[in-house]
């Protein structure tokens, strides 16, 4: 599980992290070239030395989470996706 305090940045989005930590297929990791479908916020890891101007024009924001989808079944990513926003979601409320 991870929250905003992970992350040596100032960048913070706890509805993200609450999304990603509620991913059952999903793996929080920065490889890519994994079989298993990956997830990472990169504003607050490789992009964490990067002006905002080089994110942005990297098409990188604060709200982004980059997926690597792997070699799960589409339908099990689907669910997986869904309950985990649907778990965030009620979270935040």
């Amino acid at each position: 599980e991870i929250t905003c305090r992970d992350w040596s940045s100032d960048v913070c989005s706890s509805d993200l992290y609450r999304l990603m930590n509620h991913l059952k297929f999903a793996h929080i990791a920065t490889n890519i070239g994994d079989l298993r479908t990956l997830v990472i916020h990169p504003a607050s890891t490789i992009y964490i030395h990067s002006t905002e101007e080089m994110m942005h024009a990297a098409g990188v924001y604060d709200d982004l989470i980059r997926v690597s989808v792997g070699i799960e079944d589409a339908d099990d990513l689907i669910a997986d996706f869904t309950q985990a926003i649907k778990h965030a979601d009620e979270e935040a409320e």
